[in-house]
Order: C-alpha cells, then sequence, then structure tokens
C-alpha cells in the first residue's frame, strides 16, 4: 500500500490510501427521504439528501457524524461507530484490523449491528488503492481469480483475459482501465484475487468470506483496484458478520 495520489481533501472519498471500504448504493433511507431529509452512510453517519438522484461524486452535508470509539493493542487497532437517529436507522458498527499471527498479512474484521427500527439494505465494496514498490501498473502486473473470467466492457487494447487470469498489456500513463468482471459463482470461494508484480516479485492475496455480489477492475498509472462487492442485510435487532484477508508474499522469496 501508498500513497497513489498526491492530492488530499479530507472532503474527497477518493484522497486516502487502501484498503478504502465504501457503498455502491446511496444508503439506508435514500429513495423514501424527500430533498432536505436525510439518509445513511455506515461508517459516516446521517446526510442530507440534496438531489434526486444519487451523486457518488458528491460530497453531501453530514447532519450527524454518530460517536465514533477507538481502542488498540500491540498488533491490532478496533474502530466503532455508533449512530442513532429519530428516523428509526441505528446500528453500531465495529471494524477490527489485526496483524496475523503465522504469516505475513492482516485482517479486517466486521461486525454490523442493527440497533433500529427499520432493516438495513445495503452493498459494501473495497477500493483497495494497491500500489506495490511504486512501480506503473502494466504488464508485470497480473490479476488471478478462482473462476474464469469474462467481461462485456473491457478494453481489449488494455486488457487481456486468459481464463482465470486478467494481463495488462501495456503501462497505462494517462490511460485508465475500468470493467465489470463476470464468472463468479455464488460462494465464497470465488471472492478472492491474487495480484503479481512479475518484476519485483511483491503479491497479495485477498480473500472475503462472503460471496461476490459483483466485482469491477480500475486501474490507473499509479494504483490498481479489484474491487469486490458484498451484500448486507440486517433486519431489527441482527448482525452481519464478514472478515477479508490480505497475505502478504514475495515469489522472489
Amino acid at each position: 500500500m501508498g500513497e497513489w495520489k498526491k492530492s488530499h481533501d479530507p472532503l474527497i472519498h477518493e484522497d486516502l490510501t487502501g484498503p478504502a471500504e465504501s457503498y455502491g448504493d446511496p444508503g439506508p433511507g435514500f429513495d423514501e427521504a424527500g430533498i432536505g431529509g436525510e439518509f445513511i452512510r455506515i461508517g459516516v453517519g446521517a446526510l442530507e439528501k440534496s438531489d434526486e438522484e444519487y451523486n457518488w461524486l458528491k460530497t453531501y452535508r453530514i447532519v450527524d457524524h454518530g460517536l465514533w470509539e477507538v481502542d488498540q493493542g500491540k498488533d491490532w487497532i478496533e474502530f466503532t461507530h455508533s449512530l442513532e437517529r429519530e428516523s428509526g436507522w441505528a446500528y453500531v458498527y465495529t471494524k477490527r484490523i489485526e496483524l496475523m499471527k503465522d504469516e505475513p498479512g492482516f485482517s479486517i474484521i466486521h461486525t454490523l449491528r442493527n440497533k433500529g427500527k427499520k432493516a438495513i439494505h445495503t452493498n459494501q465494496f473495497n477500493h483497495n488503492f494497491f500500489v506495490m514498490d511504486q512501480e506503473v501498473t502494466g504488464p508485470d502486473f497480473s490479476l488471478e481469480f478462482p473462476f474464469r473470467i469474462s467481461s462485456n466492457d473491457y478494453p481489449t487494447d488494455l486488457v487481456e483475459l486468459k481464463q482465470n487470469k486478467l494481463l495488462i498489456k501495456k503501462e497505462l500513463g494517462t490511460g485508465h482501465i475500468y470493467m465489470t468482471l463476470d464468472g463468479f459463482g455464488d460462494t465464497a470461494e470465488d471472492n478472492q484475487v491474487k495480484i503479481v508484480n512479475q518484476k519485483t516479485g511483491a503479491g497479495v492475496q485477498i480473500s472475503v468470506d462472503k460471496p461476490l455480489q459483483k466485482i469491477v477492475f480500475w486501474a490507473i498509472s499509479t494504483t490498481l483496484c479489484p474491487e469486490p462487492y458484498i451484500q448486507l442485510d440486517a433486519a431489527p435487532g441482527e448482525k452481519e458478520t464478514w472478515i477479508s484477508e490480505y497475505r502478504l508474499f514475495n515469489t522472489t522469496q
């Protein structure tokens, strides 16, 4: 991981390093709220709805940040975000990041408890924003999946799909890649990807213990990002739990 862009603005959601989790859906309450009403972004708080259509590039005004608590130990750190609104939305979201004990890597352990009166339905994805040895995104990188990849929208001049591998044909320079990947099944076994830089030997294996809802791949010259989406559903009083694991390795060792 590392910095993939030089700018930083705390109100711009992409001005950060990875792994960086977010949501593809607008968030609970968006569809039912009127203009000036509120909707929920888990891990952010209650936001003001200012347009009929959700714009993922827009920075919405936060009307309630909720309550943040942080705890930490020698090899872990835990963030807890709590929110309770009169509108009926309420949750406790905990994210714990801990180092693996027997191999290089770390786990992200999530728990989302629905403490409100309304069911929570949303999806979550991870930007990842991988930066490996500051190498330019290009033919030295390969991505490997546990399923045969297909796609209806990939740039054939930049990407080659070879069974379960995604290969980049040339250095991106000022270009970019954005494509949806298909071919995965409905079990968690398909929610993983291995990325290797053949030049330096640096690699990472990502796995999530929930089935894929969808997966996209986005890349520019400074970063490459497989972005796996999962579905989250928690009725009042219930919870969702999921774990993302990042195993780090070097093929030259």
